[in-house]
């Protein structure tokens, strides 16, 4: 199967990234409601059910996290995001800890991203969407929307995907 027909093909990032740190999922007695950690913990859930092949579901829990980090009163953010969050997979750690990352740098006031949204970088790009890493002309596309607290931590992410919700 060549390299534009099959969508396991792996992609490397155009920007070097570090080894992804091994990072646990916060207990739910400790994530207070409300707060990034405890949809960490609760999406962690659904994530260690989820098949690799299983793009839909992917993408709709990608949608979750994408609607409600982009929901969270701006006032109370830096209190929101204080907790560390952490899905327990590399990939959905990155997506996360981007997600958190893009949301406190378009804040206004601007919100300094926490410590623990910097941990995580994954090696190869991965799509949270799968589509655009399928063919070369796409990713290319991709690549070049993606925003940089995204890409930064090897995450593929049209932007049209965080403005269409």
């Amino acid at each position: 199967m060549s390299r534009e027909t099959n969508p396991a093909a792996r992609r490397q990032l155009p920007i070097p990234t570090a080894t992804p740190v091994n990072n646990t999922a916060t207990p739910a007695a400790q994530a207070q409601a409300g707060t990034v950690a405890a949809l960490g913990h609760d999406v962690a859930q659904r994530v260690l059910q989820l098949r690799d092949d299983d793009l839909r579901e992917r993408e709709h829990l990608a949608r979750i996290l994408i609607h409600t980090v982009l929901e969270l009163s701006s006032e109370h953010l830096a209190e929101l995001v204080r907790e560390p969050a952490h899905i327990g997979t590399p990939r959905w750690d990155a997506f996360l800890q981007a997600l958190v990352a893009w949301r406190c740098q378009g804040a206004r006031p601007r919100i300094q991203t926490p410590p623990w949204a910097k941990e995580t970088r994954i090696d190869e790009a991965w799509a949270p969407f799968g589509g655009s890493i399928r063919d070369d002309g796409w990713y290319t596309l991709s690549v070049l929307s993606t925003p940089a607290a995204f890409l930064h931590r090897g995450i593929v992410l049209d932007r049209k995907n965080l403005e269409e919700l």
